[in-house]
């Protein structure tokens, strides 16, 4: 199970925080994953559909796009990066 947790700790009981303003230009989010065959230990492909619902839930990003690179020691393909180019921002990863 992979569990996102906020680096400041967790909020006081009955403490809720109102969302900054979000702007409208974050509605595609690309994820890059570096190591797609992992088969033991963490798995950033897994991290990113837990940030996939994140984004979407709380950010309000509509559209999401997950790639692989074929080989964690290489650049990743003009091909694959042209993937890219429609995002808003991308999350690049390696889980370990």
């Amino acid at each position: 199970m992979i569990e996102l947790v906020d680096p400041r700790g967790a909020a006081g009981p009955g403490v809720v925080h109102a969302l900054a303003p979000r702007s409208e230009r974050l509605t595609r989010v690309g994820f890059l994953v570096n190591e797609p065959g992992r088969v033991s230990g963490p798995s950033f492909a897994r991290y990113a559909e837990q940030l996939d619902d994140w984004f979407r839930a709380r950010i309000g990003v509509r559209e999401t796009f997950v790639g692989f690179k074929p080989v964690l020691s290489r650049r990743a393909d003009d091909s694959l990066l042209d993937r890219y180019d429609e995002c808003s921002a991308v999350v690049n990863g390696l889980a370990k």
